[in-house]
């Protein structure tokens, strides 16, 4: 209906869905004609959540510069509009890409997340984020200085009191269970003796009802 806020969420809904499913160059493109459509309309919340969508094409993209640009951009636009959820994971996942530079920048950009997301009740966002936030989480719990443990520590604490994903379990022609949208990898099966027992049970159930 050329309404630009619905066609921008169009858009990223796109490009995130290409993301996940490991086309990266085309989850950029999708993700640079957001922000070009947002700039033109003028929707700085809008380019706020494009560059964020951006930033992650990019570092799958292996532009780590742009990447962390588009996320300090990011920040800069959101936290005038106080956009506090965009805001918390822009912060998040910059934390993480800095880390995986092995930025010293990225120690007080951890505590600036774990700020936001404590302070907002955004522990989901790990969640969300978890391919680049709980290895994080998980260097500043065991190597990062006092602070960063204790902050680290308490986030923990929000992330325990957030529901798990649902589990979707697909026995009918082939076996799959899913938690939340992450496919739970054939190998982790083999790994435990009630996964296994699981899988049986879960097929003999089927081959009942068939």
């Amino acid at each position: 209906i050329g309404e630009p806020g619905l066609n921008g969420i169009t858009r990223l809904a796109m490009s995130r869905c290409l993301r996940l499913g490991g086309d990266a160059p085309a989850s950029r493109a999708w993700a640079d004609d957001t922000v070009s459509l947002a700039q033109r309309a003028g929707y700085q919340h809008l380019l706020g959540q494009a560059l964020i969508e951006r930033s992650q094409a990019l570092w799958l993209c292996g532009d780590a510069d742009g990447a962390t640009a588009d996320l300090r951009q990011a920040v800069a636009l959101l936290a005038p509009l106080q956009a506090n959820l965009d805001l918390a994971r822009a912060t998040l996942v910059l934390a993480a890409q800095l880390y995986a530079q092995s930025d010293p920048a990225a120690g007080p950009a951890w505590l600036e997340a774990v700020r936001r997301i404590t302070l907002g009740g955004y522990a989901f966002l790990l969640e969300q984020e978890r391919a680049q936030a709980f290895p994080l989480l998980a260097a500043n719990l065991s190597q990062g200085d006092e602070t960063a443990q204790a902050a680290s520590a308490k986030l923990l604490m929000h992330l325990e009191r957030v529901p798990p994903p649902a589990l979707h379990i697909r026995a009918l022609g082939c076996f799959e269970v899913r938690q939340g949208r992450r496919l739970v990898p054939e190998v982790a099966w083999r790994h435990r003796r009630a996964g296994e027992l699981g899988r049986a049970s879960c097929r003999e159930r089927v081959y009942l009802c068939v």
